[in-house]
């Protein structure tokens, strides 16, 4: 079924604030890592402390007044009507099918994947994946493949696609085997990370903090992944759309 075509057999329902109010944190996400990347290859773009926010928000007025961006697209926000009567509304099909819970995932897959895109950039040291270490070429490729991995499975798992639930299976199986395999990675990686960390903010290490963040993190990230499968095979049978027509 095309867009048109649902409009034709289901009534549009108006974008609320709220979902608008999202588009414009997903379009910050998505922007902060192009940011980070350009930043990271050119140099400091604009030298100034909130340089990064005044170039977003004159980019997103922008955006507001030609009414499309990627996070209207990936909330499945369209312009609707006719130049005399114009509304922003979501794609019926895609409003008829997700839930809270959907929502939450595919925001917080948003949230940690362009992050995963460009961590490499920031702290030049990789995490474990499957039982081992890579050096920081194959892990920044690694990183980099992961967090576009997240991106599109949560804009398939927001669009309600069968491609979503097919990506969510896929990732979250893979990531949860890694998880298990470098278990006993994880406090090496945390302590190395934790040190980079705090250099890159300049803030004093604290070995305590790492004894905290290992179960948290090594724990937090394999429940993370489980959920993800889980709520996949829970919500299939909504999990229907064809992601090229919403």
């Amino acid at each position: 079924m095309t867009q048109a075509e649902s409009v034709e057999q289901l009534e549009v329902p108006v974008a609320s604030r709220k979902r608008r109010a999202l588009a414009i944190y997903l379009d910050f996400l998505l922007f902060g890592a192009l940011w980070t990347l350009a930043g990271y290859w050119i140099g400091p773009l604009i030298d100034l402390r909130w340089g990064k926010y005044v170039v977003f928000l004159v980019l997103e007025i922008l955006v507001q007044r030609v009414k499309y961006s990627p996070g209207l697209y990936i909330l499945s926000i369209y312009r609707y009507g006719d130049e005399h009567d114009e509304f922003l509304g979501v794609s019926p099909e895609v409003k008829s099918k997700e839930t809270w819970i959907t929502m939450i995932l595919g925001t917080v897959l948003l949230i940690d994947g362009p992050r995963m895109l460009v961590r490499w950039t920031q702290i030049p040291f990789s995490r474990p994946y499957f039982g081992i270490v890579p050096d920081y070429a194959v892990g920044a490729i690694l990183e980099a493949a992961v967090g576009a991995a997240e991106v599109f499975t949560a804009i398939a798992l927001l669009k309600m696609s069968r491609t979503g639930l097919w990506a969510a299976a896929i990732l979250a199986t893979s990531m949860l085997i890694s998880t298990l395999l470098s278990w006993d990675l994880f406090p090496q990686f945390l302590e190395t990370y934790a040190q980079r960390r705090a250099e890159l903010v300049g803030r004093e290490f604290d070995p305590r903090m790492v004894d905290f963040m290992v179960p948290i993190v090594a724990g937090g990230t394999a429940i993370v992944w489980f959920l993800l499968g889980l709520i996949a095979v829970l919500y299939r049978k909504r999990l229907t759309n064809d992601l090229r027509s919403t």
